[in-house]
């Protein structure tokens, strides 16, 4: 069988390959408006927020199954020249091998990592959900 190659980003880091009957069931599960556990398309998962009262800052975000450790902190810097009144923001990614075979051991840095931290950056940035010049001490 042919194989199809889920994401080039991963392709770099690990080759994480979906065969051809697995990319058609979910293209055919898209196209039907189908989901595994019987949500309807526009049904959401039940979003869980939980501050770590020990570490100011720290929250652990739980989604369906899915559960995301989020540290947030903050420093003061000089403003970029060419953003002189806007702060900046910056993210960080790790990713656990308990989440995938792909992620590597020891949170190094690989392409799923820097790209993730990118897209979140640009999602972020472009839309405007962060007011970046409230940011900024003048």
């Amino acid at each position: 069988p042919h194989n199809t190659t889920c994401n080039t980003t991963m392709n770099r880091s690990k080759e994480y390959v979906l065969s051809t009957t697995e990319r058609q069931f979910i293209l055919e599960a898209i196209k039907e408006r189908k989901r595994l556990d019987g949500r309807e398309v526009y049904d959401y998962r039940k979003v869980v927020i939980t501050p770590n009262s020990s570490t100011p800052g720290n929250v652990t975000v739980i989604l369906g199954q899915t559960r995301v450790q989020a540290c947030v902190s903050c420093e003061v810097t000089q403003p970029r020249p060419h953003r002189p009144t806007d702060g900046q923001l910056f993210f960080n990614v790790t990713l656990s091998p308990m989440g995938s075979p792909v992620f590597e051991i020891g949170g190094r840095s690989s392409p799923i990592v820097t790209e993730t931290a990118r897209i979140l950056e640009r999602c972020f940035k472009e839309s405007r959900a962060v007011d970046t010049e409230s940011l900024c001490i003048i």
